[in-house]
């Protein structure tokens, strides 16, 4: 399974310091996750009310930004 996202503003932003969180698919009796690799961005890995999320940091967002990830 892959998820990925693609960041292309069309509008004049700046943003700084940005994260952009995304929960990982829930392990269950009939679900493992075996590994989570990230594509494009590299991100960490947190966990949040027992629920692993990947967190991407993005120190500048402007208009000209692009960038996939997932």
């Amino acid at each position: 399974m892959s998820y990925v996202e693609e960041l292309a503003p069309f509008d004049l932003i700046k943003l700084t310091n940005l994260e952009w969180r995304i929960a990982l698919p829930a392990e269950t009796h009939r679900q493992k996750v075996r590994q989570a690799e990230a594509v494009g961005v590299q991100f960490t890995e947190v966990v949040e009310n027992g629920q692993r999320v990947a967190v991407f940091k993005f120190d500048i967002l402007t208009e000209h930004t692009r960038c996939i990830f997932g």
